[in-house]
Protein backbone atom coordinates (compact mmCIF):
# COMPACT_ATOMS: atom_id res chain seq x y z
CA UNK A 1 0.00 0.00 0.00
CA UNK A 2 1.06 3.13 -0.87
CA UNK A 3 2.36 5.65 2.07
CA UNK A 4 2.68 9.60 1.81
CA UNK A 5 5.60 11.53 3.83
CA UNK A 6 4.29 15.03 4.58
CA UNK A 7 6.21 18.11 5.11
CA UNK A 8 5.72 21.21 7.39
CA UNK A 9 8.75 23.61 6.94
CA UNK A 10 8.90 26.83 8.94
CA UNK A 11 12.40 28.62 7.15
CA UNK A 12 14.48 30.76 9.09
CA UNK A 13 17.58 30.30 7.20
CA UNK A 14 16.69 30.49 3.85
CA UNK A 15 20.30 29.94 2.44
CA UNK A 16 20.76 26.60 4.07
CA UNK A 17 17.34 25.34 3.04
CA UNK A 18 17.97 26.16 -0.01
CA UNK A 19 20.53 23.75 0.08
CA UNK A 20 18.80 21.37 1.37
CA UNK A 21 16.10 22.01 -1.29
CA UNK A 22 18.53 21.59 -3.84
CA UNK A 23 19.79 17.75 -2.49
CA UNK A 24 16.66 16.24 -0.77
CA UNK A 25 15.11 15.73 -4.18
CA UNK A 26 17.75 13.26 -5.58
CA UNK A 27 17.44 11.31 -2.48
CA UNK A 28 13.80 10.64 -2.50
CA UNK A 29 13.92 10.00 -6.21
CA UNK A 30 16.35 7.34 -5.38
CA UNK A 31 14.36 5.64 -2.97
CA UNK A 32 10.54 6.03 -5.26
CA UNK A 33 9.41 8.67 -4.31
CA UNK A 34 7.72 10.64 -6.03
CA UNK A 35 6.81 14.56 -5.15
CA UNK A 36 3.18 15.36 -5.47
CA UNK A 37 3.44 18.82 -3.63
CA UNK A 38 6.00 20.89 -3.87
CA UNK A 39 5.33 24.42 -2.35
CA UNK A 40 6.56 27.70 -0.53
CA UNK A 41 3.65 28.79 -0.90
CA UNK A 42 -0.50 27.63 0.11
CA UNK A 43 -3.61 29.24 0.55
CA UNK A 44 -5.51 28.50 3.38
CA UNK A 45 -9.48 28.01 2.25
CA UNK A 46 -10.45 26.92 5.54
CA UNK A 47 -9.53 26.95 9.46
CA UNK A 48 -7.00 29.17 10.60
CA UNK A 49 -3.28 27.02 9.61
CA UNK A 50 -1.23 29.00 7.32
CA UNK A 51 1.62 26.74 6.25
CA UNK A 52 4.90 28.25 5.03
CA UNK A 53 6.05 25.46 3.03
CA UNK A 54 4.37 21.99 2.45
CA UNK A 55 5.98 18.96 0.73
CA UNK A 56 4.14 15.66 0.02
CA UNK A 57 6.10 13.08 -1.23
CA UNK A 58 4.27 9.07 -2.50
CA UNK A 59 6.66 6.12 -2.11
CA UNK A 60 5.51 2.67 -2.79
CA UNK A 61 5.07 1.52 1.14
CA UNK A 62 5.48 2.96 4.51
CA UNK A 63 8.56 0.28 4.12
CA UNK A 64 10.00 2.45 1.43
CA UNK A 65 9.36 5.89 2.55
CA UNK A 66 11.16 5.03 6.32
CA UNK A 67 14.05 3.56 4.15
CA UNK A 68 14.40 6.77 2.18
CA UNK A 69 14.06 8.74 5.94
CA UNK A 70 16.51 6.32 7.48
CA UNK A 71 18.63 6.14 4.42
CA UNK A 72 22.27 7.27 4.75
CA UNK A 73 21.33 9.99 1.73
CA UNK A 74 18.95 11.53 3.53
CA UNK A 75 21.16 11.42 7.25
CA UNK A 76 24.17 13.18 5.24
CA UNK A 77 21.76 16.43 4.24
CA UNK A 78 18.98 16.08 7.28
CA UNK A 79 20.77 18.43 9.48
CA UNK A 80 20.65 20.84 6.83
CA UNK A 81 17.18 20.97 6.69
CA UNK A 82 16.86 20.97 10.85
CA UNK A 83 19.89 23.47 10.67
CA UNK A 84 17.61 26.13 8.73
CA UNK A 85 14.08 25.32 9.11
CA UNK A 86 11.19 23.94 12.07
CA UNK A 87 9.73 20.91 10.92
CA UNK A 88 7.18 18.50 11.07
CA UNK A 89 7.37 15.36 9.17
CA UNK A 90 4.44 12.42 8.96
CA UNK A 91 4.48 9.44 7.45
CA UNK A 92 0.49 8.46 6.42
CA UNK A 93 -0.60 5.68 4.38
CA UNK A 94 -2.03 6.25 0.85
CA UNK A 95 -5.40 5.68 -0.68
Amino acid sequence: MPADVFVYNIVHDPDTFDEYRALVGSTALAYGGKYLVRSALAETVEGSWVPNGLVVIEFESEEHSRQWYESPEYAAIKGLRRESATSSLIIGEGA
